[in-house]
This record gives C-alpha cells, structure tokens and sequence, in this order.
C-alpha cells in the first residue's frame, strides 16, 4: 500500500511538471499580449510579453490550415521581457494564431484578418450645389468586407464649397471645387 501511495504522488508530480513546466521547475511562464487583435495585410503588429531572459523566443504565425506563414526569434532582456514588431503577411481574411515561447513553455492569441480596403467611390461624379444650401455625398468603401471603412474628406477650393467628416458639401460661393474622399 505504501507503495501505491507513493507511485500516486509521483505520477501526481510528474503530472504537474508536464502540464506547467515553467512553473514547476521555477521558471518563467511565457506570456504574450498583442497589439491589436485584427489587422489587415500589411499592418505591423507588436508581439511583447514576458519570458526566460536566458531562453530565445520563438515568434510564429500559423494559419487556419497549420501552415507557418511567418517565423523569427527575439532575446528577452534582463527584466524578462520581450517585443517583436511583424507585418501581416499576405493571407486570405481569416483567424491566424500567433505563438510565442520555446519548447512546450508557450502562449498563444488569435489575430483576426479582415479585408483590405481595395477602393473607395462616391455616389455622384459632379453636382451642383446652390450657394448656402448642402448635399451630402456617400462614400462606399470596397470591399464591402473591408476591417476599416473610415474615411477622409477634402477639398480643393474651401472659399467656393466646404466638406464635412460625414460628406455634407456646403455651398459658400460661385466658381468649382472638387471634393475628395480617401480611405
């Protein structure tokens, strides 16, 4: 019987170290935090977290497929930690993972990809606007997917038309003014 209690105890120790490795053998938990938790193509993302100052962090990103689509490598400083700068990699919109850490002491988080804008038009290509009256213009961002559909007025001549964040277009005086919308 003492012999099943202590078998018990060490398959209970075993278990313990397997599941928290860092923990269990005085180490240190990797940890990772994400800038921001969707991107689009292109976008940079900071990787930080804590980890082992004596150990290389491996910083991947894996899509929905298992497939690596970026990898690289960061020493943590003395403080024990870490920061990686990457530029989403060209992928389809989507869930990736990205995973930071070294042997089975790892952290993970989901990086959502969302569409990127791949043109912006408006409503009208010309109106005319009656001095001290408006209209507002509506700008459809493509594709309609798109993460980030924020928009951007202009305006060419400010003494002759003005534009506000929303497209409404105000008449001041005569002559013509070109009103521009950019993502």
């Amino acid at each position: 019987m003492v012999v099943k209690k202590r078998i018990a105890v060490l398959l209970a120790v075993l278990l313990i170290l397997t599941t928290l490795p860092g923990l269990a053998l005085g180490g240190v938990q990797v940890s990772l935090d994400l800038s921001q938790s969707s991107a689009a193509v292109g976008d940079s993302i900071i990787a930080s977290g804590i980890a082992d100052p004596d150990e290389w962090v491996s910083i991947k990103v894996v899509d929905s497929s298992g497939n690596i689509v970026f990898f690289d490598a960061v020493k943590p400083d003395t403080n024990r930690k870490y920061s990686y700068t990457f530029i989403v990699p060209q992928v389809s919109p989507g869930t990736l993972t990205v995973v930071a850490g070294y042997g089975t002491n790892v952290a993970n988080k989901t990086l959502t990809i969302t569409a990127g804008v791949t043109g912006v038009s408006l409503n009208k290509n010309s109106t005319i606007i009656v001095i001290g009256t408006e209209e507002t213009l509506e700008a459809t961002v493509e594709p309609a997917n798109a993460g980030n559909k924020a928009v951007t007025w202009s305006n060419s001549k400010e003494d002759v038309a003005t534009v506000d964040e929303n497209g409404k277009v105000t008449g001041i005086s005569p002559g013509t003014a070109t009103i521009t919308v950019t993502t």
